[in-house]
């Protein structure tokens, strides 16, 4: 089984980038990980991956899409997408259930798209939902007009997710396990996030 631990990251936060080299991706294990990053001057690293999208926040939805695209390409079996300022356990996380469902996650529940996943603690796609990411109308990655207040405008990252998916009978699977560090139970969490690099670092100090 291939499994890859997508990072989404962008070239100003080159301290986030390093803070997860330095604490919980060292205790990763039977897992890839790569960091994806936008177009930009800098020159990658080995486990970066440069994707010809904007690098801004306002176009994740693009950027999620390359990354989908890049893990469907490679043959990932299963995708566990987080961002630079997440906190993992690792083993708890290929330990956890994931591969019994298709799209896992904390659920929560948006007016006018329903139920879907908050990226904040990262989520699990399978290969049937990358397929059905990647190979998704353009159009879905807008919100409906009466949803939208200054004409097109892009879905959230998130939910742009789970717009696909929920189009395609997709349904998350609520996992409170991946969560803001505020509402965490440490004894549990899988993956909690809102980190700055230092706090990155000395949580990993306390669990070692």
């Amino acid at each position: 089984m291939k499994i890859l631990i997508a990072i989404v990251a962008c070239h100003a936060r080159k301290h986030h980038r390093e803070s997860q080299r330095q604490t919980w991706l060292k205790d990763l294990t039977q897992a890839d990980y790569r960091f994806f990053l936008g177009r930009g001057p800098e020159q990658v690293l080995d486990d970066e991956v440069l994707l010809d999208v904007p690098d801004d926040y306002q176009n994740l939805v693009l950027k999620s899409r390359f990354i989908f695209e890049w893990a469907h390409e490679r043959e990932y079996d299963y995708v566990f997408k987080c961002d630079d300022d997440t906190f993992v356990i690792p083993d708890r996380l290929l330990s956890s259930d994931f591969r019994k469902h298709d799209y896992t996650g904390e659920a929560r529940v948006l007016d006018g798209l329903g139920r879907f996943i908050c990226s904040g603690g990262g989520y699990w796609l399978s290969e049937k939902s990358l397929k059905e990411l990647v190979n998704s109308p353009e159009e879905w990655q807008y919100k409906p007009r009466h949803l939208a207040l200054n004409g097109p405008e892009l879905w959230p990252e998130d939910r742009w997710v789970a717009e696909v998916l929920q189009r395609r009978e997709v349904r998350p699977h609520d996992d409170r396990r991946y969560t803001s560090k505020e509402f965490a139970d440490n004894e549990t969490v899988i993956a909690k996030w809102e980190y700055s690099p230092e706090e990155m670092l000395e949580e990993y100090r306390r669990k070692i």
